[in-house]
């Protein structure tokens, strides 16, 4: 069974790491009705669910994960395509106080809080949130 210790910063074992695919080998190796052998049955069965239903075909002919890696792959490009135009795109996240502030992703790679005025369509500045480089969406300049 592979086992690996978990440390935090300072070097002291916080912990240990068991893979997934390990844990039936550990299941087996317990009292039968102990605490420890439920516990680790009912995070094999949650593990398995979640595995089905990415792994459910939808309509399309693709998984759930397949549609979802396509989904993350064809945002990367929109906002690649943007932002090689010099064009910002907005979002909303946690960050978003009012319903009309959105979070400004721009081409260098900053974010800044900025309000949408519906009446005369424009966004104006807020704050800055990330400097340049530092943006949720700054790594998609990165790739190639």
């Amino acid at each position: 069974m592979r086992i690996s210790n978990v440390k935090n910063n300072k070097g002291v074992q916080t912990g240990l790491f068991i893979p997934i695919e390990e844990l039936s080998e550990l299941k087996d190796n317990l009292k039968e009705n102990s605490q420890m052998r439920f516990l680790l049955e009912d995070l094999m069965e949650k593990w398995q669910e979640e595995n089905m239903v990415i792994n459910t075909m939808m309509p399309e002919g693709r998984t759930i994960r397949e549609t979802h890696d396509k989904s993350i792959k064809t945002t990367e490009s929109l906002y690649r395509e943007a932002f090689a135009k010099g064009v910002s795109l907005h979002y909303k996240d946690g960050r978003c106080a009012a319903e009309r502030e959105f979070i400004s992703a721009n081409p260098d790679g900053s974010e800044d809080l900025v309000a949408f005025d519906a009446d005369n369509r424009k966004y104006f500045f807020i704050k800055q949130l990330l400097p340049a480089g530092k943006g949720r969406w700054a790594y998609v300049n990165d790739k190639n």
